[in-house]
């Protein structure tokens, strides 16, 4: 668990990246400098203009995420405000689960879940499927996080695997 001030991802300039099989948590923080007291990226964000956009393709792969707006996060955004969708144009965004508690998430230029996916973008994914989390605080500024077993996001189409904690280390 890392508790991020403004998203806990961040693209600028990359290639090639894969980020997969994560739990982002939209968690609010009264510390936080972004707008509406939630991070403004929990999935992705990219340089939305400037130097280097022609030299480097901002590319990369987020597939088999789950993407978790809690009823107590003020806004659903998964995205930074400043991506457009032509910013991802070269991304395979997939099979992720997004979570927003009943909201609809906020996506890149206000697009709706089936104009994104007429965009190319998680066409496998789930939207509104309830990831069966539980959080508690584990005291120290920690969270634990667990994941029921019959989560949407341990489907084979999705991919998400639980880490075995046994083999870490």
């Amino acid at each position: 668990y890392h508790a991020a001030e403004k998203g806990s991802f961040l693209q600028h300039w990359g290639t090639g990246n894969n980020i997969t099989k994560n739990i982002f948590i939209l968690i609010p923080d009264p510390r936080s400098k972004c707008a509406s007291g939630a991070f403004d990226c929990s999935g992705v964000c990219t340089e939305p203009s400037g130097y280097g956009r022609s030299l480097w393709p901002n590319d990369f792969t987020f597939t088999s995420n789950v993407l978790y707006a809690p009823s107590s996060a003020q806004a659903a955004r998964f995205y930074n405000p400043d991506t457009t969708a032509a910013d991802l144009q070269n991304c395979t965004i997939d099979a992720n689960v997004y979570f927003a508690a009943g909201r609809s998430p906020a996506l890149p230029d206000k697009l709706t879940v089936s104009e994104w996916r007429s965009a190319g973008h998680d066409q496998r994914s789930l939207f509104d499927a309830d990831p069966m989390l539980t959080l508690s605080d584990a005291g120290g500024g920690l969270l634990n996080v667990s994941m029921d077993d019959a989560s949407p996001a341990l489907r084979p189409e999705i991919g998400f695997r639980r880490w075995d904690w046994t083999r870490v280390g």
